[in-house]
């Protein structure tokens, strides 16, 4: 019994490469072979030319939020200016002093009540704080001196009706000791004397809050306010604002550090002509130095008077392919179905052509046995 089985094996595996070494099954195993890689292909393609797409559309809408957030910080920052110049010139009340030019600081605050703006400050030609105004109404600390703050230098120096924004600082005095202010001066003349500053104070975090938080097109987006030299005004970690960007790429190097100072360099030097662009990198990370993530990042020149500053805002490209996890699977799931039918189509064809071979066998087998016959008789 054992050696039938295995004699009936021997002949169903010489069946099988007999069948195997036809060539019609071999083009059809082969138009197999081909579909499938071809169809590989064409859902690797479908999908690089969606994820580009999606991508493009990210910078796009980025660069739309982003130019709309600058030129609002942008004209608040210049309104703020103008208003600050406006009431440098009222000499006689500004340097009354006392319950009148106090009188006068609390009516401006309170007229921006609602903006990032917090405080204003009469300086005198010494630097010395006189009288402080803001929203928490907390009043001043006595003699603070402020002569060695880029702001009250600058002021010195420009016309009167000029306003200088001066680089992130921690304030000295007032109910925002502590937390980064952005300073708005001009300076007082009286008959043609320099007689001290007009000083206003924009509190960073506010100033995030209101123009460049709502920038934000999802939970990861990241939002940069940095001025013409690289300097943080703002970003996502705290102990970075203050800080220079190429002097921190420059200590906490990483892979392809050197190609993203290179290329961000080269954007920089041309944002006075361009006013925006887009970039797209991987993302140093900041907090631990290493690479996080592809960023998609817009960015837009805020005009701020004699200074630029960069408005910049990156999302993670992940976040831009969340749409694409949708069509990958319907793209797969048609292209299995696609193959099922292949198969399907191909095991139907194989299977009628053994049956027409069996038939034309046992055809030709009758024919013979005919033959045969005829020729015995």
């Amino acid at each position: 019994m054992i050696k039938s089985m295995v004699k009936h094996t021997r002949s169903e595996l010489k069946s099988l490469r007999r069948f195997a070494s036809d060539r019609v099954v071999k083009r059809l195993v082969l138009i197999v072979v081909l579909f499938v890689v071809l169809g590989t292909g064409v859902v690797r393609v479908a999908k690089k030319r969606v994820e580009d797409t999606l991508v493009e559309q990210v910078l796009h809408r980025e660069q739309v939020v982003v130019k709309a957030g600058a030129e609002e910080i942008s004209g608040f920052l210049k309104l703020i200016g103008k208003s600050l110049a406006f009431l440098a010139e009222d000499v006689d009340h500004i340097l009354a002093g006392g319950e009148e030019t106090q009188a006068i600081l609390d009516s401006f605050i309170a007229k921006w009540k609602d903006t990032p703006l917090v405080e204003v400050a009469v300086i005198d030609e010494k630097g010395i704080v006189q009288l402080v105004a803001n929203k928490q109404k907390t009043g001043m600390k006595k003699g603070i001196s402020t002569v060695d703050r880029d702001y009250f230098i600058a002021a010195k120096e420009v016309e009167p009706g000029k306003v200088f924004v001066g680089r992130p600082i921690l304030p000295r005095l007032g109910a925002y000791e502590g937390q980064y202010i952005i300073s708005l001066t001009t300076p007082i003349y009286d008959k043609g004397k320099f007689k001290g500053v007009l000083g206003s104070a924009i509190l960073l975090s506010e100033l995030v809050k209101s123009y460049i938080d709502p920038l934000r097109i999802s939970g990861d987006t990241r939002a940069y306010l940095l001025n013409s030299d690289g300097l943080f005004l703002h970003m996502p970690f705290p102990d970075l604002v203050g800080v220079n960007l190429f002097d921190h790429l420059d200590t906490n190097r990483f892979l392809g550090s050197e190609w993203l100072v290179a290329k961000i360099k080269e954007k920089m030097s041309r944002i006075k002509e361009e006013g925006e662009g887009t970039l797209v990198y991987m993302e140093p990370g900041f907090d631990d130095k290493k690479i996080r993530t592809t960023m998609l990042l817009a960015y837009f020149l805020v005009d701020v008077g004699d200074r630029d500053w960069i408005l910049a805002v990156g999302t993670p490209k992940e976040d831009a392919l969340v749409f694409m996890v949708p069509f990958h699977e319907n793209l797969v799931m048609i292209l299995g179905l696609m193959s099922l039918v292949i198969l399907g189509s191909v095991a139907l064809m194989l299977l009628i052509w053994r049956l027409v071979q069996r038939e034309a066998y046992e055809d030709g087998f009758k024919a013979g046995k005919r033959y045969w016959k005829r020729k015995v008789k």
